[in-house]
């Protein structure tokens, strides 16, 4: 890439999944506002970002996106646009998003975080061993995502209802995979796949959090409550995805 040649932002060219900063750069110098052939805008500078996250008159809702090249191929390729997930509350704007935190909130204390801090640090020194016996590590798939992974598991009890953890592990691998640009069709339909399992999984849980609540963030989740108001079986299973994908 040089300064003569028209920028284009392309996430599908052969090494940039594998380094992308070097073309960051590039777009930070010359276009930081680029409109993509993919049908989006991109900012490259943090000023713009925040500002733009900031921004109440902006929403973060599917259904006020226009559609792109990127949204066509998902409707070709399952014949509609994904709805499921749509309940967490990143993807919805105020007021919605305003009462799904506030019950969140109330699940998800500062008490409950203090007392996992000794798992937490257990996790870290057993990875931390592991890789000493094995002379070193490969730092995203043996320490950066099986670590919060299992501190997620453990906070919402999700060993104690029986549903295949492993399984769940590997599922939403699979999701985090549908937050980058996809234009295989077939790649589109593994992701609605492992996201229709993954939902039923979580059910499972919640389920059996019900009929057997524990001192657990999920059991926290099925109970919050105020002035009668709790989450619904599709605001639960939405925001308990979510924490796994985030």
């Amino acid at each position: 890439m040089t300064t003569a040649e028209p920028l284009q932002y392309n996430p599908f060219a052969p090494g940039f999944t594998e380094d992308p900063y070097p073309t960051y750069e590039a777009f930070r110098s010359a276009d930081p506002v680029h409109h993509s052939p993919l049908g989006v805008w991109l900012l490259f500078r943090h000023r713009d970002v925040t500002r733009f996250l900031r921004d109440p008159s902006l929403s973060v809702e599917d259904r006020n996106a226009h559609e792109t090249p990127l949204t066509q191929v998902e409707v070709d390729a399952l014949g509609e646009r994904e709805q499921r997930g749509q309940g967490a509350m990143i993807n919805r704007d105020p007021p919605d998003h305003t009462r799904l935190r506030r019950l969140v909130s109330k699940a998800f204390t500062p008490r409950m975080v203090r007392q996992f801090r000794a798992r937490v640090q257990e996790l870290v020194d057993d990875a931390l061993d592991a890789a000493a016996e094995r002379g070193g590590m490969d730092l995203i798939d043996d320490y950066a995502f099986p670590l919060p992974f299992q501190v997620i598991t453990d906070l919402l009890g999700l060993p104690d209802t029986g549903v295949d953890v492993d399984e769940i592990r590997e599922l939403s691998g699979k999701l985090v995979g549908s937050l980058e640009p996809v234009i295989d069709p077939e790649r589109v339909r593994a992701t609605r796949q492992a996201g229709e399992r993954m939902f039923a999984l979580i059910a499972e849980a919640v389920g059996e959090k019900r009929r057997r609540p524990a001192d657990d963030l999920l059991s926290a989740l099925i109970a919050a409550e105020e002035d009668g108001d709790v989450l619904s079986q599709a605001e639960l299973i939405d925001q308990v995805v979510l924490l796994y994908v985030a």
